[in-house]
């Protein structure tokens, strides 16, 4: 009696067990990744409350030049006074009725908030 038992849990039983324990670390993994991966999304006028951190910016360019072979972009305001700064490695964009959505790390260039853009991937430009 307990010997087809047991070769019934070993056959039937445990090879899904097995599988179910992989699954789980699969989705595991994939719940953290997906949490490590998505940025807070934050308004342009808030981009001082978060120095320091990396996140999300989404707002219309005011205007654009190339500073020293970067393009340097500026949302929240014309320079010399925007709220944030992107600077990125590229091409002179026309700014006209185009936004842009930035994700990094927020520092401080020049006494103003800055993200610099070092993959293309940061940056995701709409028009509109």
């Amino acid at each position: 009696m307990f010997g087809s038992l047991f070769t019934y849990c070993n056959v039937a039983i445990f090879p899904y067990l097995h599988s179910m324990k992989y699954l789980l670390i699969i989705v595991f993994v994939a719940l953290f990744t997906y949490k490590a991966s998505a940025q807070k999304l934050v308004p342009v006028h808030k981009i001082t409350e978060y120095i320091g951190k990396v996140i999300s910016v989404h707002d219309t360019i005011s205007n654009s030049r190339i500073v020293n072979k970067h393009l340097t972009y500026y949302m929240g305001g014309k320079h010399p006074k925007p709220k944030l700064i992107v600077i990125h490695h590229g091409t002179s964009v026309d700014q006209g009725n185009l936004s842009i959505t930035v994700t990094g790390k927020v520092i401080v260039f020049h006494g103003k908030p800055a993200i610099v853009a070092r993959r293309p991937e940061q940056l995701a430009l709409h028009i509109y």
